[in-house]
């Protein structure tokens, strides 16, 4: 193996964007991380993820309807 020295570009996941807190971590397709949006709502702070209407939603491998 040749002795070259490690770059972020090359173990970087190019395909998916991983949004992370301390409570939650989420992976979305790198196409489609400019529409999430951070957003205040009655002095709450939420993360919103807007979803097409054919949007499939599993929370632990069960599915959501």
């Amino acid at each position: 193996m040749d002795e070259k020295p490690m770059k972020a570009i090359n173990i970087v996941d190019k395909k998916t964007t991983k949004i992370k807190t301390p409570d939650v971590e989420i992976k979305i397709d790198v196409e489609h991380s400019s529409n999430i949006e951070k957003r205040k709502i009655d002095s709450v702070t939420y993360l919103l993820v807007p979803l097409s209407v054919t949007s499939d939603i599993e929370i632990d491998g069960i599915r959501i309807n």
